[in-house]
């Protein structure tokens, strides 16, 4: 059994697409969370924001990889799981967490993207700097 959590945040970049070794589709995306939204332990003293490592997999890997972009805020409810230990990293694992559900975050008085951050004469992932409806 396991205990699912409530995160809130922005993603940095789109979404990726990757596969579990029986073939399922995996969507992993960073998600900025303030700190008051980030899981207990998480972030240094004075952070605003951490970054919670976030997957996605089977059906709703396909949903967001075909919905969310850079700069969306979104609601993620899961369970914090942790990869095996890893041989080459010293039997370090990485934490993240395992989405159940995923949805846009709407109570923004009028629902649009956040600009992406990005440098002087870049061009934001997405091809555009800002997204309004």
């Amino acid at each position: 059994m396991s205990v699912s959590n409530l995160y809130l945040g922005r993603l940095p970049e789109d979404p990726a697409r990757e596969y579990s070794l029986a073939g399922e589709s995996v969507a992993s995306f960073a998600l900025r969370c303030p700190v008051s939204a980030a899981p207990a332990g998480v972030g240094r003293p004075g952070e605003a924001e951490v970054v919670v490592a976030v997957q996605a997999t089977g059906a709703l890997a396909e949903q967001v990889l075909g919905q969310l972009r850079a700069g969306d805020r979104v609601l993620v409810a899961g369970a914090l799981a942790a990869s095996p230990p890893d041989p080459d990293r010293l039997g370090a694992s990485d934490v993240r967490v395992h989405a159940q559900h995923v949805g846009l975050d709407l109570d923004t008085g009028g629902w649009h993207r956040d600009p992406v951050p990005v440098a002087v004469g870049e061009t934001a992932s997405t091809g555009h700097p800002e997204y309004h409806w």
